[in-house]
């Protein structure tokens, strides 16, 4: 079996153990930090908050005193019938 060793800065670690995580887990059969196992939590994915964009849907906001587009057509229609 090969082993590789990586010298990563403290404030690097995080992200290549994220890195390596993330890999096929066939890949790598184990993950050693300073010599002692990886705990859990390093283990644990991390999740980011998708940034609002132009191009994505909005949530709609019920405390607007307007309301959207299409609930305004909507409420058109219906005063029409």
């Amino acid at each position: 079996m090969a082993k590789i060793v990586l010298d990563v800065d403290n404030k690097n670690k995080d992200t290549v153990l994220m890195i390596l995580k993330n890999l096929k887990s066939d890949l790598i059969k184990d993950i050693k930090v300073d010599n002692k196992p990886i705990g859990k939590s390093s283990l644990v994915k991390r999740t980011q908050a998708v940034a609002e964009d132009e191009f994505l849907p909005k949530a709609v906001s019920t405390s607007s005193k307007y309301l959207s587009k299409d609930a305004f057509k909507a409420r058109l229609q219906n005063k029409g019938k």
